[in-house]
């Protein structure tokens, strides 16, 4: 059943039998201790369920450039990223944007470059990324610890692997980036970029490196426009009600409020309402069964 906490006044669910021989309830142990000590809760703001404001979801799209695929032998040379409800403004950072990175050995040169992309993931309630669970997130976890630098917030939860998702959800012939873009149709492809610049770059050539710079930020694009497409697929994300705050019922992919409901959702005991996106294609089903089963549950 539905009870107030005693000292912040925020109502959670307990256990009918804890309610009757409890005289008071608490939602945490840090409410029950500041009761016993006598603190008062005039630091605790409650935000009514009206007054909360929808925000945009806080999802980052990037990807990295780098010298080597060891994160001990290679160092970053740039990042692209773009955030989801502004995926037209791509935006590039690389060593030459730090003076100062050329007068560092060249095994810290990308010290500089760094605690950018790690705070934009820190300050990203989702990362995408191609390949980015097994390459992107380790070598920039590996060169953080390698520069004396604090990790960056990553958690598989909190990544959408676009690759990794194809290759488990989907079947394509290859799962490379500009395999998946030529297999959707999509308008804009992944260029490609001469061996030599990238051996150029490697040795931190100027000239190689502003050329790579436009390769990173089409990545990006691509990236942005395939995860869009596949995302229907992912089941371990935040939903998008999460992500947004948002009361109403809506997508738990896209974020659409076009739902239509198609029968039910069968499990061993209950029944839920199933409903498919109008705008995406997600299927989803209702929180709450359409009728409780009330007959004895069966332990298998």
């Amino acid at each position: 059943m539905r009870v107030k906490c005693d000292y912040c006044g925020i109502e959670f669910s307990r256990k009918l039998s804890r309610v009757k021989r409890s005289k008071n309830h608490f939602c945490s142990r840090g409410c029950s201790d500041k009761f016993k000590e006598g603190k008062s809760p005039t630091n605790i703001k409650i935000i009514p369920k009206e007054n909360m404001t929808i925000t945009q979801p806080k999802i980052l799209y990037f990807d990295i450039e780098t010298t080597n695929l060891g994160a001990d032998f290679g160092e970053m040379l740039m990042y692209a990223y773009c955030w989801h409800n502004e995926p037209e403004n791509v935006k590039v950072v690389s060593v030459l944007d730090y003076e100062k990175s050329f007068e560092l050995p060249i095994e810290q040169r990308d010290k500089y470059l760094l605690p950018g992309l790690i705070n934009l993931i820190n300050e990203a309630d989702e990362v995408v990324a191609h390949y980015g669970s097994k390459f992107d997130c380790k070598f920039v976890q590996t060169r953080a610890i390698i520069n004396d630098i604090p990790i960056a917030d990553i958690r598989w939860s909190k990544i959408f692997d676009t690759c990794i998702t194809a290759r488990k959800q989907l079947k394509f012939q290859s799962n490379r980036l500009a395999n998946i873009a030529e297999a959707l149709g999509l308008d804009v492809r992944k260029s490609h970029l001469d061996k030599k610049i990238w051996r150029r770059a490697n040795a931190y050539d100027i000239d190689a490196i502003i050329e790579m710079i436009d390769y990173c930020k089409q990545d990006v694009i691509v990236l942005y426009q395939i995860a869009q497409k596949i995302r229907p697929t992912t089941k371990h994300l935040a939903s998008m009600k999460v992500l947004t705050n948002s009361e109403n019922m809506i997508c738990y992919c896209c974020g659409s409020e076009n739902l239509i409901s198609k029968d039910f959702y069968l499990t061993k005991t209950n029944k839920y309402t199933r409903y498919q996106c109008n705008n995406c294609g997600a299927w989803q089903r209702s929180s709450k069964p359409v009728t409780k089963n009330t007959t004895e549950r069966t332990m298998y």
